[in-house]
């Protein structure tokens, strides 16, 4: 069975449409299909505790999340290191939490769906925000200011050809991105083999995104766009992504080509007729 990685907005139109988590998990399994979702899927929900008035809606969303029962990504930053391991000595890579952190997390959407938000989840979405700050895909905020300032001579009209452009500039990114933990002529060997490393492509791919807003517009991209992006690098692990955002579902394949994006009224609506006709 393939894996399928639900970000915010499909959850929240299950909610909508008054579909249960074990409704979502019986039609995603006809499908072929096992759910996923990630941290910052749990902390964009586990933000609605905060929003005034929505403490009931927040509750429901958790509600969905708890039946789902779905498998939870591991975060980018372990992924990463994995990921060096991999190149480094081989290691297998497990693209999910397990044991005592995904216990962990799992009491925590518990906990949200019975609508218990205490100092400990208040605490739990102050240090994702600093974590964000921290390690936010959009490590190449001073490269996007200097395409900006000093934009390519070429008329780049396309993402493919803004890759193409700045595909000599991987590895340099691939050094960013990994913090120097490997060396320059490793990560020539890592930009080489990209495919073999799916959280790293995926973000190596979400940074050149951002260049090509950047170079096309003129401007540094809204963080919504790198919030969205987010999502994608998240489920670099599973088979599909599902969102109902028309510009995502877009931009899905350019951040992982080998992720396939999948419209959630493709599978959402059949599950609201099928509720309807009961």
């Amino acid at each position: 069975m393939g894996t399928i990685f639900l970000e915010t907005n499909a959850l929240c139109r299950f909610l909508d449409e008054g579909v249960s988590g074990e409704e979502v998990r019986a039609i995603l399994s006809a499908y072929g299909y096992q759910p996923v979702i990630g941290l910052h899927v749990i902390y964009e929900l586990a933000r609605t505790y905060l929003a005034g008035g929505k403490e009931l809606v927040a509750k429901s969303l958790f509600e969905i999340v708890r039946d789902l029962d779905p498998d939870i990504s591991e975060e980018p930053r372990v992924l990463l290191i994995r990921e060096c391991e991999k190149f480094l000595y081989g290691r297998n890579v497990d693209g999910f939490l397990s044991g005592a952190r995904k216990a962990e997390t799992r009491q925590e959407i518990m906990k949200f769906s019975e609508g218990v938000f205490d100092d400990e989840a208040r605490n739990f979405i102050t240090s994702r925000d600093e974590q964000f700050k921290q390690d936010h895909p959009e490590i190449g905020v001073e490269n996007i200011n200097a395409f900006v300032n000093d934009p390519p001579k070429q008329n780049l009209r396309s993402f493919e050809d803004v890759v193409e452009y700045y595909k000599g500039g991987i590895p340099e990114l691939v050094t960013q991105i990994l913090a120097g933990n490997i060396s320059a002529q490793q990560a020539a060997r890592v930009a080489n083999n990209l495919n073999d490393f799916p959280i790293l492509r995926s973000i190596v791919m979400a940074n050149i995104y951002l260049f090509f807003v950047a170079i096309t517009h003129k401007n540094v991209p809204a963080k919504d766009k790198v919030d969205d992006h987010r999502h994608v690098i998240e489920a670099s692990y599973c088979d599909a992504f599902l969102t109902e955002e028309s510009q995502l579902l877009s931009n899905v394949r350019k951040i992982n080509p080998d992720l396939e994006p999948i419209q959630w009224s493709t599978i959402g609506k059949v599950v609201s007729l099928e509720k309807s006709n009961e």
